[in-house]
């Protein structure tokens, strides 16, 4: 079959996505370790985002993608709000160790009809497939989006968190509240200061070629198989 990609390349919808991907490579790295990845179950990974200069690179469809979940976050706030409920503290930001270890929150809702309590705000979008998984198993079985409202509930000083999940494709909504897991939060903080502080990566919880790692963009000579020194590159 013929390679048609030059035709995307070259048409208006390609030089979009194409500006759009030029402006992603254009940010500069974080140079912390972010909230919302502490539940990755690879501390390999985690170290290398936090310890080297690696950018995946994303195509401007990905892009697009990561704004339609920033587009559906500020349409639930929209509609919690008209419907009454408070909403505060959007982008609340939470720091720890020095500020190497960073997260923010959508926000704080306040006035829920199943709680008196004021909710950290989480508040993602997936697609059918991944909508029908929470639906079955729940936010628990879904370790970096439990571990991120954990640790928001943590430094918020809540205990409680209000998790909505929006299907892309149909927009229907599911909502979870959630308690704060103290015993978990200390686990993550101690992984989080772990990886921060070690001076060369950790092991790979699986081999290069286990369906997890052929799926990881850093599984290449240059990042995750590469053999590290004993002290951080960057």
């Amino acid at each position: 079959m013929a390679d048609l990609n030059f035709l995307y390349a070259s048409s208006t919808i390609g030089i979009v996505d194409q500006t759009i991907e030029e402006a992603g490579l254009s940010k500069r790295p974080r140079r912390y370790l972010g909230m919302s990845d502490a539940g990755d179950e690879c501390s390999r990974r985690l170290w290398l985002k936090f310890h080297t200069d690696y950018r995946p690179e994303l195509s401007g469809r990905v892009l697009r993608l990561f704004e339609t979940g920033n587009i559906i976050e500020r349409r639930v706030v929209r509609d919690l709000k008209k419907a009454g409920f408070k909403v505060s503290g959007r982008q609340l930001k939470f720091k720890d160790f020095g500020g190497k270890f960073k997260g923010h929150c959508d926000g704080i809702v306040e006035g829920l009809k199943e709680s008196s309590r004021p909710h950290i705000l989480e508040v993602k979008s997936a697609s059918s497939k991944n909508y029908r998984d929470f639906l079955k198993h729940g936010i628990a079985a879904h370790e970096k989006y439990h571990a991120q409202v954990n640790l928001y509930m943590h430094y918020a000083g809540l205990d409680r968190a209000l998790f909505i999940l929006e299907n892309k494709d149909n927009s229907e909504r599911y909502q979870e509240r959630v308690k704060l897991d103290k015993g978990l939060v200390e686990l993550l903080r101690a992984k989080a200061k772990a990886i921060i502080e070690a001076k060369a990566p950790p092991s790979a919880p699986w081999g290069v070629d286990w369906f997890k790692c052929r799926m990881c963009s850093m599984n290449t000579e240059q990042w995750c198989r590469r053999e590290w020194g004993a002290e951080s590159p960057f």
